[in-house]
């Protein structure tokens, strides 16, 4: 809400100035600091590469790996099955990672085993951390 103030010692001129309230809609006109206001909460994103590595023969798969660059506390990845750009199923649920330093470089790594399970042909195992924009994918095909 603005206050138009004016000064004494120039009695024409006047100043706005913002007084950090609002009315509310309540009945009754009760003010409520602009401050305290709930706002809605955004989740950021962030951008990190992702890579994904499968292990198998043609349709079967033994084992496939996740790595995301850098250290985060917490990290977990989740692996699904895509077919035709739409998500099918989830293959597993959301597992957290493990932080690994390797000659100086430092990254989060998660891996799934299987006992050669097979996946339909020419579709896609996707990789996806939590909190994260990006998401790897890898073909599976003959």
């Amino acid at each position: 809400m603005w206050v138009i103030l004016r000064d004494a010692r120039d009695p024409h001129g006047s100043y706005r100035r913002w007084t950090g309230y609002e009315e509310s809609d309540v009945p009754g006109g009760r003010r409520h600091p602009v401050h305290r206001r709930p706002r809605p909460r955004q989740r950021r994103r962030r951008r990190r590469p992702v890579h994904i590595g499968v292990i198998g023969t043609k349709l079967k798969v033994k084992e496939v790996r996740a790595l995301l660059d850098g250290q985060e506390a917490g990290a977990r990845a989740n692996l699904s099955l895509w077919q035709h750009g739409q998500g099918v199923q989830e293959v597993r649920g959301w597992t957290y990672s493990d932080a690994r330093n390797v000659r100086g470089y430092q990254f989060e790594y998660v891996s799934w085993k299987f006992k050669s399970r097979s996946f339909p042909n020419n579709s896609q195992l996707c990789v996806e951390f939590d909190g994260y924009d990006r998401r790897a994918c890898t073909t599976i095909h003959d």
